[in-house]
Protein backbone atom coordinates (compact mmCIF):
# COMPACT_ATOMS: atom_id res chain seq x y z
CA UNK A 1 0.00 0.00 0.00
CA UNK A 2 1.12 3.52 -1.22
CA UNK A 3 3.08 5.76 1.61
CA UNK A 4 0.39 8.10 3.07
CA UNK A 5 1.53 11.47 3.93
CA UNK A 6 -0.66 15.20 5.37
CA UNK A 7 -0.42 17.26 2.33
CA UNK A 8 1.69 20.76 2.75
CA UNK A 9 -1.75 22.96 1.97
CA UNK A 10 -3.18 20.91 4.80
CA UNK A 11 -0.03 21.20 7.32
CA UNK A 12 0.27 25.07 6.28
CA UNK A 13 -3.67 25.60 7.36
CA UNK A 14 -2.42 23.48 10.96
CA UNK A 15 0.90 25.13 11.43
CA UNK A 16 -1.03 28.47 11.47
CA UNK A 17 -3.45 27.72 14.31
CA UNK A 18 -0.99 25.79 16.23
CA UNK A 19 1.44 28.99 16.26
CA UNK A 20 -1.58 30.48 17.71
CA UNK A 21 -3.69 28.26 19.95
CA UNK A 22 -2.30 26.17 22.61
CA UNK A 23 -4.95 23.81 23.02
CA UNK A 24 -5.07 22.97 19.14
CA UNK A 25 -1.24 22.69 19.18
CA UNK A 26 -1.37 20.43 22.23
CA UNK A 27 -3.90 17.82 20.33
CA UNK A 28 -1.63 18.12 17.17
CA UNK A 29 1.30 17.12 19.36
CA UNK A 30 -0.60 13.90 21.07
CA UNK A 31 -1.60 12.85 17.30
CA UNK A 32 0.81 14.10 14.52
CA UNK A 33 4.13 11.81 13.76
CA UNK A 34 7.23 12.94 11.85
CA UNK A 35 6.60 10.23 9.22
CA UNK A 36 2.85 12.00 8.24
CA UNK A 37 4.83 15.31 7.46
CA UNK A 38 5.36 15.54 3.58
CA UNK A 39 9.21 17.03 3.79
CA UNK A 40 12.12 17.64 5.56
CA UNK A 41 11.18 21.38 6.11
CA UNK A 42 8.01 20.84 7.43
CA UNK A 43 9.93 18.76 9.85
CA UNK A 44 11.96 20.76 10.82
CA UNK A 45 9.82 23.95 11.59
CA UNK A 46 7.79 20.87 13.84
CA UNK A 47 10.57 20.20 15.52
CA UNK A 48 10.89 23.56 16.72
CA UNK A 49 7.53 23.97 17.69
CA UNK A 50 7.47 21.12 19.85
CA UNK A 51 11.28 21.97 21.37
CA UNK A 52 9.98 25.02 22.15
CA UNK A 53 7.27 24.51 23.50
CA UNK A 54 8.82 21.86 25.66
CA UNK A 55 11.19 24.12 27.15
CA UNK A 56 9.80 27.10 28.12
CA UNK A 57 5.83 26.33 28.55
CA UNK A 58 5.01 28.62 25.55
CA UNK A 59 4.12 28.71 21.38
CA UNK A 60 6.82 29.24 19.59
CA UNK A 61 6.42 32.56 17.58
CA UNK A 62 6.80 33.08 13.25
CA UNK A 63 9.54 35.40 13.89
CA UNK A 64 11.45 32.95 16.06
CA UNK A 65 11.41 30.82 13.68
CA UNK A 66 12.34 32.98 11.01
CA UNK A 67 15.14 33.85 12.88
CA UNK A 68 15.91 30.50 13.50
CA UNK A 69 15.98 29.52 9.78
CA UNK A 70 16.83 32.73 8.16
CA UNK A 71 19.93 30.54 6.18
CA UNK A 72 17.66 28.09 4.80
CA UNK A 73 15.56 29.54 1.58
CA UNK A 74 13.15 25.93 1.82
CA UNK A 75 12.28 26.34 5.15
CA UNK A 76 11.55 30.03 5.21
CA UNK A 77 9.51 29.94 2.15
CA UNK A 78 7.34 27.39 3.98
CA UNK A 79 6.90 29.77 7.10
CA UNK A 80 6.07 32.38 4.73
CA UNK A 81 3.33 30.36 3.33
CA UNK A 82 2.27 29.50 6.89
CA UNK A 83 2.76 33.58 7.95
CA UNK A 84 0.19 34.79 4.71
CA UNK A 85 -2.09 31.47 4.55
CA UNK A 86 -5.59 32.42 6.03
CA UNK A 87 -7.48 31.71 9.35
CA UNK A 88 -9.01 28.11 8.60
CA UNK A 89 -12.43 26.34 10.49
CA UNK A 90 -10.46 24.74 13.33
CA UNK A 91 -13.64 22.12 13.32
CA UNK A 92 -12.62 21.24 9.58
CA UNK A 93 -9.31 21.38 10.14
CA UNK A 94 -9.47 18.89 13.54
CA UNK A 95 -12.28 16.61 11.70
CA UNK A 96 -10.01 16.07 8.56
CA UNK A 97 -6.41 15.41 11.04
CA UNK A 98 -9.16 12.48 12.57
CA UNK A 99 -10.16 11.55 9.12
CA UNK A 100 -6.32 10.89 8.28
CA UNK A 101 -4.88 9.74 11.39
CA UNK A 102 -7.70 6.77 11.28
CA UNK A 103 -6.55 6.13 7.56
CA UNK A 104 -2.74 5.61 9.24
CA UNK A 105 -4.33 3.35 11.72
CA UNK A 106 -6.41 1.14 9.08
CA UNK A 107 -3.10 1.30 6.80
CA UNK A 108 -0.91 0.09 9.78
CA UNK A 109 -3.45 -2.96 10.31
CA UNK A 110 -3.33 -3.80 7.16
CA UNK A 111 0.27 -4.46 7.17
CA UNK A 112 0.13 -6.38 10.34
CA UNK A 113 -3.00 -8.56 9.14
CA UNK A 114 -1.16 -9.63 5.75
CA UNK A 115 1.74 -10.91 7.79
CA UNK A 116 -0.38 -12.91 9.91
CA UNK A 117 -2.33 -14.20 7.41
CA UNK A 118 0.95 -15.15 5.51
CA UNK A 119 1.73 -17.18 8.57
CA UNK A 120 -1.50 -18.95 8.65
CA UNK A 121 -2.33 -17.20 11.75
CA UNK A 122 -6.37 -16.82 11.43
CA UNK A 123 -7.14 -16.78 15.00
CA UNK A 124 -4.64 -13.41 15.11
CA UNK A 125 -5.96 -12.08 12.44
CA UNK A 126 -9.32 -12.40 13.61
CA UNK A 127 -8.37 -11.13 16.97
CA UNK A 128 -6.27 -8.08 14.62
CA UNK A 129 -9.42 -6.98 13.11
CA UNK A 130 -11.51 -6.82 16.17
CA UNK A 131 -9.64 -4.51 18.19
CA UNK A 132 -9.21 -2.49 14.76
CA UNK A 133 -12.77 -2.23 14.33
CA UNK A 134 -13.31 -0.91 18.04
CA UNK A 135 -10.22 1.20 17.45
CA UNK A 136 -11.57 3.08 14.76
CA UNK A 137 -14.84 3.24 16.37
CA UNK A 138 -13.32 5.06 19.21
CA UNK A 139 -11.22 7.01 18.37
CA UNK A 140 -11.67 10.97 18.43
CA UNK A 141 -9.28 13.93 18.52
CA UNK A 142 -11.33 15.56 20.76
CA UNK A 143 -12.50 14.37 23.45
CA UNK A 144 -16.42 15.49 23.35
CA UNK A 145 -18.45 14.87 20.53
CA UNK A 146 -19.87 17.82 18.63
CA UNK A 147 -23.42 17.46 19.28
CA UNK A 148 -25.55 15.54 21.85
CA UNK A 149 -29.02 14.42 21.78
CA UNK A 150 -31.20 16.50 24.81
CA UNK A 151 -33.97 13.86 24.32
CA UNK A 152 -32.65 10.40 24.20
CA UNK A 153 -30.10 11.12 26.64
CA UNK A 154 -32.34 13.09 29.25
CA UNK A 155 -33.75 10.37 31.11
CA UNK A 156 -30.30 9.28 31.84
CA UNK A 157 -28.37 12.90 32.56
CA UNK A 158 -31.35 13.48 35.27
CA UNK A 159 -30.37 10.19 37.14
CA UNK A 160 -26.54 11.01 36.72
CA UNK A 161 -27.52 14.18 38.60
CA UNK A 162 -29.75 12.85 40.96
CA UNK A 163 -26.94 10.41 42.22
CA UNK A 164 -24.75 13.35 42.42
CA UNK A 165 -26.32 15.45 44.05
CA UNK A 166 -27.60 12.90 46.67
CA UNK A 167 -24.09 11.69 47.03
CA UNK A 168 -23.08 10.88 50.84
CA UNK A 169 -19.95 9.25 50.38
CA UNK A 170 -16.90 12.13 50.82
CA UNK A 171 -14.23 10.12 48.87
CA UNK A 172 -16.76 10.12 45.22
CA UNK A 173 -18.19 13.87 46.47
CA UNK A 174 -17.03 16.75 44.34
CA UNK A 175 -18.96 20.02 44.80
CA UNK A 176 -20.70 20.93 41.68
CA UNK A 177 -21.36 24.89 42.59
CA UNK A 178 -18.34 26.37 44.18
CA UNK A 179 -19.39 29.45 46.46
CA UNK A 180 -18.65 32.89 46.23
CA UNK A 181 -18.63 32.97 50.09
CA UNK A 182 -21.14 35.97 50.39
CA UNK A 183 -24.47 34.08 51.14
CA UNK A 184 -26.96 36.68 51.53
CA UNK A 185 -27.05 38.53 48.07
CA UNK A 186 -24.79 36.07 46.29
CA UNK A 187 -25.00 32.73 47.04
CA UNK A 188 -28.46 32.53 48.25
CA UNK A 189 -29.52 33.24 44.66
CA UNK A 190 -27.16 31.48 43.07
CA UNK A 191 -28.60 28.44 44.46
CA UNK A 192 -25.14 27.63 46.07
CA UNK A 193 -22.40 28.94 44.18
CA UNK A 194 -20.89 29.33 40.44
CA UNK A 195 -21.25 26.37 38.48
CA UNK A 196 -18.20 24.06 37.55
CA UNK A 197 -16.89 25.68 34.14
CA UNK A 198 -18.94 29.02 34.19
CA UNK A 199 -16.95 32.45 35.96
CA UNK A 200 -17.98 35.09 37.73
CA UNK A 201 -16.21 38.98 36.96
CA UNK A 202 -16.68 41.60 39.82
CA UNK A 203 -16.07 45.36 38.92
CA UNK A 204 -15.41 48.47 40.88
CA UNK A 205 -13.23 51.35 41.32
CA UNK A 206 -9.85 51.80 42.76
CA UNK A 207 -10.11 50.87 46.76
CA UNK A 208 -13.44 49.02 46.30
CA UNK A 209 -12.17 45.72 47.29
CA UNK A 210 -12.22 44.29 44.64
CA UNK A 211 -9.18 41.92 45.63
CA UNK A 212 -10.48 41.54 48.82
CA UNK A 213 -13.07 40.03 47.74
CA UNK A 214 -10.91 37.68 45.42
CA UNK A 215 -8.89 36.48 48.58
CA UNK A 216 -12.21 36.29 50.83
CA UNK A 217 -13.46 33.76 47.70
CA UNK A 218 -10.20 31.76 47.72
CA UNK A 219 -9.95 31.99 51.76
CA UNK A 220 -14.05 30.72 52.22
CA UNK A 221 -13.85 28.19 49.82
CA UNK A 222 -10.30 26.38 51.12
CA UNK A 223 -11.94 26.19 54.52
CA UNK A 224 -14.73 24.16 53.00
CA UNK A 225 -11.90 21.72 51.37
CA UNK A 226 -11.76 22.94 48.03
CA UNK A 227 -8.63 23.12 45.80
CA UNK A 228 -7.36 26.80 45.21
CA UNK A 229 -5.65 28.37 42.03
CA UNK A 230 -5.01 32.10 42.74
CA UNK A 231 -3.29 34.15 40.10
CA UNK A 232 -1.97 37.48 41.52
CA UNK A 233 -1.33 39.43 37.97
CA UNK A 234 0.42 42.65 39.70
CA UNK A 235 1.50 43.21 43.14
CA UNK A 236 4.58 40.62 45.08
CA UNK A 237 4.16 36.94 46.57
CA UNK A 238 4.33 38.35 49.99
CA UNK A 239 1.66 40.65 49.67
CA UNK A 240 -0.56 38.11 48.58
CA UNK A 241 0.34 35.64 51.15
CA UNK A 242 0.41 38.06 53.74
CA UNK A 243 -3.40 38.81 53.17
CA UNK A 244 -4.44 35.63 53.07
CA UNK A 245 -2.46 35.03 56.41
CA UNK A 246 -4.16 37.85 57.80
CA UNK A 247 -7.61 36.90 56.89
CA UNK A 248 -7.30 32.72 58.32
CA UNK A 249 -5.77 34.45 61.61
CA UNK A 250 -8.62 37.30 61.36
CA UNK A 251 -6.00 39.83 62.24
CA UNK A 252 -4.86 42.89 60.50
CA UNK A 253 -2.48 42.78 58.03
CA UNK A 254 0.15 45.33 60.06
CA UNK A 255 -0.26 42.16 62.78
CA UNK A 256 0.43 39.82 60.32
CA UNK A 257 3.41 41.59 58.60
CA UNK A 258 5.03 40.68 62.28
CA UNK A 259 4.17 37.67 62.97
CA UNK A 260 3.28 38.26 66.71
CA UNK A 261 0.60 36.51 67.78
CA UNK A 262 -0.83 35.60 70.77
CA UNK A 263 -1.46 32.17 72.55
CA UNK A 264 -4.72 32.42 71.59
CA UNK A 265 -4.76 33.39 68.27
CA UNK A 266 -2.14 30.74 67.29
CA UNK A 267 -3.64 27.46 68.93
CA UNK A 268 -7.56 29.01 66.91
CA UNK A 269 -5.20 29.29 63.50
CA UNK A 270 -3.10 26.07 64.06
CA UNK A 271 -6.41 24.32 64.99
CA UNK A 272 -8.11 25.70 61.73
CA UNK A 273 -5.57 25.15 59.58
CA UNK A 274 -5.69 21.59 60.36
CA UNK A 275 -9.15 21.09 59.87
CA UNK A 276 -8.71 22.69 56.11
CA UNK A 277 -5.61 20.50 55.48
CA UNK A 278 -7.80 17.29 56.63
CA UNK A 279 -10.61 18.33 54.03
CA UNK A 280 -7.97 19.01 51.59
CA UNK A 281 -7.83 22.41 50.92
CA UNK A 282 -5.29 24.79 49.86
CA UNK A 283 -4.38 27.79 47.79
CA UNK A 284 -1.98 27.61 45.15
CA UNK A 285 -0.87 30.93 44.81
CA UNK A 286 0.89 32.17 41.78
CA UNK A 287 2.15 35.92 41.47
CA UNK A 288 3.51 37.97 38.35
CA UNK A 289 5.39 40.74 39.97
CA UNK A 290 5.33 43.17 37.64
CA UNK A 291 2.47 44.08 34.60
CA UNK A 292 2.35 42.37 31.42
CA UNK A 293 4.70 39.52 32.49
CA UNK A 294 2.00 36.94 32.68
CA UNK A 295 -0.20 35.28 30.62
CA UNK A 296 -3.63 33.25 29.55
CA UNK A 297 -0.85 30.44 28.19
CA UNK A 298 1.62 30.92 31.43
CA UNK A 299 -1.72 30.49 34.39
CA UNK A 300 -2.88 27.66 31.96
CA UNK A 301 0.82 25.64 32.58
CA UNK A 302 0.68 26.15 35.69
CA UNK A 303 -2.81 24.65 36.06
CA UNK A 304 -2.05 21.65 34.70
CA UNK A 305 1.24 21.75 37.15
CA UNK A 306 -0.78 22.05 40.52
CA UNK A 307 -3.56 19.27 38.63
CA UNK A 308 -0.18 16.86 38.00
CA UNK A 309 1.32 17.53 41.03
CA UNK A 310 -1.87 17.46 43.84
CA UNK A 311 -4.95 16.84 42.23
CA UNK A 312 -8.49 18.51 40.47
CA UNK A 313 -9.04 22.08 40.78
CA UNK A 314 -11.92 23.64 42.33
CA UNK A 315 -11.95 27.22 41.55
CA UNK A 316 -9.53 29.62 39.53
CA UNK A 317 -9.33 33.47 41.21
CA UNK A 318 -7.75 36.24 38.95
CA UNK A 319 -6.61 39.08 40.41
CA UNK A 320 -7.15 40.72 38.18
CA UNK A 321 -7.74 40.14 34.30
CA UNK A 322 -6.84 42.69 32.20
CA UNK A 323 -3.10 42.72 33.68
CA UNK A 324 -2.59 39.14 31.94
CA UNK A 325 -1.86 38.85 28.04
CA UNK A 326 -4.27 36.54 26.49
CA UNK A 327 -1.47 34.49 25.33
CA UNK A 328 -2.21 33.68 21.71
CA UNK A 329 1.00 35.01 20.25
CA UNK A 330 -0.24 38.01 18.56
CA UNK A 331 1.06 41.53 19.79
CA UNK A 332 -1.60 44.08 20.55
CA UNK A 333 -1.18 47.93 20.12
CA UNK A 334 -2.37 50.41 21.91
CA UNK A 335 -5.36 51.83 20.29
CA UNK A 336 -8.73 51.28 21.83
CA UNK A 337 -9.74 49.05 18.82
CA UNK A 338 -6.55 46.97 19.48
CA UNK A 339 -7.25 47.13 23.59
CA UNK A 340 -10.74 46.15 23.11
CA UNK A 341 -9.92 42.83 20.93
CA UNK A 342 -7.36 41.91 23.85
CA UNK A 343 -9.63 42.24 26.78
CA UNK A 344 -12.33 40.17 24.49
CA UNK A 345 -9.60 37.27 23.78
CA UNK A 346 -8.77 37.79 27.92
CA UNK A 347 -12.13 37.40 28.49
CA UNK A 348 -12.76 34.39 26.19
CA UNK A 349 -9.72 32.85 27.09
CA UNK A 350 -10.54 32.97 30.75
CA UNK A 351 -13.78 31.31 30.74
CA UNK A 352 -11.82 28.51 28.19
CA UNK A 353 -9.19 27.56 31.19
CA UNK A 354 -12.59 27.03 33.25
CA UNK A 355 -13.94 24.47 30.98
CA UNK A 356 -11.00 23.10 30.22
CA UNK A 357 -10.00 22.15 34.03
CA UNK A 358 -13.67 21.69 35.13
CA UNK A 359 -13.71 24.52 37.74
CA UNK A 360 -15.41 27.68 38.89
CA UNK A 361 -14.02 31.08 37.59
CA UNK A 362 -13.56 34.06 39.84
CA UNK A 363 -12.08 37.33 38.68
CA UNK A 364 -12.33 41.29 38.51
CA UNK A 365 -12.24 44.25 36.32
CA UNK A 366 -11.35 48.03 36.80
CA UNK A 367 -14.18 50.45 36.41
CA UNK A 368 -13.87 53.88 34.62
CA UNK A 369 -14.06 57.01 36.31
CA UNK A 370 -17.45 58.75 37.72
CA UNK A 371 -18.34 61.66 39.66
CA UNK A 372 -17.52 62.22 42.65
CA UNK A 373 -21.32 63.11 42.95
CA UNK A 374 -22.37 59.46 41.80
CA UNK A 375 -20.01 57.95 43.49
CA UNK A 376 -21.96 59.16 46.65
CA UNK A 377 -25.00 59.04 45.62
CA UNK A 378 -26.65 55.75 48.07
CA UNK A 379 -28.68 55.00 44.73
CA UNK A 380 -25.77 54.89 42.37
CA UNK A 381 -24.57 51.73 41.49
CA UNK A 382 -21.60 50.93 38.93
CA UNK A 383 -22.94 48.81 35.38
CA UNK A 384 -21.04 47.48 32.79
CA UNK A 385 -21.20 50.75 30.95
CA UNK A 386 -18.89 52.14 33.17
CA UNK A 387 -15.84 49.65 31.44
CA UNK A 388 -16.58 51.91 28.52
CA UNK A 389 -15.74 50.43 25.35
CA UNK A 390 -14.04 47.59 27.01
CA UNK A 391 -17.28 45.77 28.02
CA UNK A 392 -17.13 43.47 25.33
CA UNK A 393 -15.15 41.67 27.21
CA UNK A 394 -17.88 40.35 30.06
CA UNK A 395 -19.76 38.30 27.40
CA UNK A 396 -18.40 34.95 28.33
CA UNK A 397 -19.33 35.57 31.73
CA UNK A 398 -22.28 34.49 33.08
CA UNK A 399 -22.17 36.74 35.86
CA UNK A 400 -21.51 40.07 36.72
CA UNK A 401 -21.46 42.01 39.71
CA UNK A 402 -20.54 45.24 40.53
CA UNK A 403 -18.91 46.89 44.27
CA UNK A 404 -20.50 49.99 45.39
CA UNK A 405 -20.30 52.49 48.58
CA UNK A 406 -20.88 56.04 49.00
CA UNK A 407 -17.86 57.52 51.35
CA UNK A 408 -20.16 57.60 54.17
CA UNK A 409 -20.53 53.70 53.76
CA UNK A 410 -17.19 52.95 53.76
CA UNK A 411 -16.58 54.79 57.15
CA UNK A 412 -19.98 52.21 58.48
CA UNK A 413 -17.85 49.68 56.49
CA UNK A 414 -20.71 48.30 54.53
CA UNK A 415 -21.20 48.44 50.36
CA UNK A 416 -23.76 47.44 47.88
CA UNK A 417 -23.06 44.89 45.63
CA UNK A 418 -25.23 44.85 42.13
CA UNK A 419 -25.92 41.69 39.56
CA UNK A 420 -25.39 43.62 36.25
CA UNK A 421 -25.48 40.12 34.86
CA UNK A 422 -27.29 37.37 36.07
CA UNK A 423 -27.68 34.67 33.44
CA UNK A 424 -29.00 31.56 34.75
CA UNK A 425 -31.54 32.35 37.61
CA UNK A 426 -33.64 35.40 38.68
CA UNK A 427 -32.36 37.68 40.68
CA UNK A 428 -34.91 39.04 42.10
CA UNK A 429 -32.70 41.52 44.46
CA UNK A 430 -29.97 42.95 42.35
CA UNK A 431 -28.77 45.38 44.36
CA UNK A 432 -28.09 44.63 48.19
CA UNK A 433 -26.42 46.22 51.06
CA UNK A 434 -23.40 43.98 53.21
CA UNK A 435 -20.83 44.63 56.02
CA UNK A 436 -17.36 44.29 55.26
CA UNK A 437 -14.67 43.36 57.71
CA UNK A 438 -12.01 44.85 55.88
CA UNK A 439 -9.37 45.05 58.20
CA UNK A 440 -9.19 41.58 59.07
CA UNK A 441 -8.83 40.95 55.08
CA UNK A 442 -11.96 39.00 55.52
CA UNK A 443 -14.19 41.21 52.84
CA UNK A 444 -17.57 39.88 54.25
CA UNK A 445 -19.19 39.90 57.51
CA UNK A 446 -22.30 37.47 57.49
CA UNK A 447 -23.11 38.16 61.32
CA UNK A 448 -23.43 42.08 60.61
CA UNK A 449 -25.00 41.64 57.45
CA UNK A 450 -27.69 39.17 58.69
CA UNK A 451 -28.18 42.21 61.49
CA UNK A 452 -28.22 44.97 58.43
CA UNK A 453 -30.40 42.65 55.82
CA UNK A 454 -33.42 41.71 58.94
CA UNK A 455 -33.31 44.70 60.74
CA UNK A 456 -32.40 47.74 58.74
CA UNK A 457 -29.71 48.58 60.78
CA UNK A 458 -26.92 46.69 63.15
CA UNK A 459 -27.68 48.96 65.97
CA UNK A 460 -31.24 48.20 66.79
CA UNK A 461 -30.56 44.36 66.54
CA UNK A 462 -27.92 45.42 69.56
Amino acid sequence: MAKKQLNEFFITELYKVCLRQSDVFELARAHVEYHFLPSEDHKLIWRSMVNHYEVTGRLISIGILGQQYEADKDVMKVIGDIANSDEPNIEDLLEQLEIFIKQMIFISAHKELAELYNKNDDDGAFQLMTEVAEKLSNFKIKDETYYHNIIEGMEDRMDDRKDEFTSVDPSKFRARKIPTGIVLGCDDQLKGGVDRKDTLMLMGPSGSGKSKMLKFMGYYNSKLGHRIVHIQAEGSREEAEQCYDAAYAGISIAVAETGMLDEDTTEELSAALKDIQRKGGEIHLKAFETFDEGSLLDVRNYMREIVDLYGPIDALVLDYLELLHPGDGKTYGTSNDQERKRREKLGQGFKNLCMEFDCAGFTATQSSTVSHDDQNDPTFVYRREHISEFKGMIKPFSYFITINGTEAEKDENRRRLHWDKFRKYNAPVPTFPIATNMENERFYDHLRTVKIRQYGSEEEMD
